[in-house]
């Protein structure tokens, strides 16, 4: 899985959720969904400092991971709707995500080659 089919499954999450109360996303925010998930990602590896660590912590949304999340939605997003139903999509996605996927992103991300 690449960042943009990650970005595409986390928005359309936010938007089935958002249109339950006709509240609509434009593809600005799919923009910046992606530059969102790089954040996440680039901060956590430089905490846990291995791919495989840094998927890890993605996928088991620990305090940290979750720290990071919020910080970076609250960051690059002034909507209070429209964060909340970003960090729930963002959450739940990284969740639902199979760990070698998730590790795909990762090394997409930061370049290494160790598989």
């Amino acid at each position: 899985m690449d960042l943009e089919d990650f970005c595409f499954l986390v928005s359309k999450k936010a938007a089935s959720n958002a249109k339950k109360e006709n509240y609509s996303l434009d593809i600005l925010t799919i923009i910046t969904v992606a530059n969102i998930v790089m954040q996440v990602i680039k901060f956590l590896y430089k905490i846990y400092g291995t791919t495989e660590s840094t998927s890890s912590a993605l996928n088991k949304m620990g305090p940290i991971t979750r720290f990071a999340l919020w910080r970076s939605v609250r960051k690059n997003l002034k909507g209070k709707k429209e964060r909340e139903y970003l960090l729930d999509s963002l959450k739940d996605s990284f969740n639902k995500t199979n760990k070698k996927d998730i590790f795909m992103l990762v090394n997409e991300q930061i370049g290494e080659k160790n598989d």
